[in-house]
């Protein structure tokens, strides 16, 4: 029903707390301690690095090099991602396709509940 609220007002349905602006500056910081901090991240390194070092090599510079290619290409894709996901969010946050956002969404979930209703009855 708020969808539906707000989709007649006009206005977004409530604040979501992703909705609160941030630096670009404290989002890099925030995802790089996210990895850094994940142990699922030196777990990865530790069982997917080794296979692509040929006997002889030397272990820990190659992992090293290996380890910085990946996060370079992440880096670059996760950068082009967040752009697209920023200019796709400023289009759809426009008036007219919020509203339209929160008219279908709202109409779904009163047809999910209508049909739910319908069910138990």
């Amino acid at each position: 029903m708020l969808a539906l609220r707000a989709a007649i007002r006009g206005g977004p349905a409530e604040a979501a707390p992703g909705d609160l602006a941030r630096t670009r500056a404290g989002s890099y910081r925030q995802g790089l301690l996210t990895n850094l901090l994940n142990p699922k991240v030196g777990v990865f390194y530790a069982t997917f690095l080794p296979q692509f070092i040929a006997p002889g090599q030397p272990v820990f510079a190659t992992s090293v090099a290996l380890a910085c290619i990946h996060a370079g290409m992440g880096l670059v894709w996760l950068t082009v991602y967040g752009y697209g996901a920023s200019r796709l969010a400023d289009v759809m946050n426009r008036g007219r396709i919020r509203q339209g956002i929160e008219a279908a969404t709202g109409m779904v979930l009163v047809a999910f509940g209508l049909k739910l209703a319908a069910d138990n009855a």
